[in-house]
């Protein structure tokens, strides 16, 4: 036993189980945080994708169909540039 250390065997492996769990708290912490994220981006992703292709293509090509579009409740006619 280390002189300075006035520590009991008993004290000690309450430190060394304490510290064991706060690296698995850790540990955890972070696992959680990586997958939010990983989901976070996922969604995002689906999001952009389903903004525009099933939204904003749809609405362009039924606007192209009627030959005019809508846009903040002023009516525009579409044309052929050539």
């Amino acid at each position: 036993m280390d002189p300075i250390d006035k520590r009991t065997e008993g004290e000690k492996k309450k430190e060394i189980f304490m510290t064991a769990v706060k690296n698995i708290k850790a540990d955890m912490f972070y696992k959680v945080g990586f997958f939010f994220l990983i989901i976070f981006l996922v969604g995002f992703i689906i999001g952009i994708y389903f903004a525009q292709d099933v939204i904003i293509e749809r609405r362009l090509n039924d606007s192209i169909k009627l030959k005019g579009i809508v846009i903040n409740s002023i009516p525009y006619d579409l044309k052929e540039r050539l």
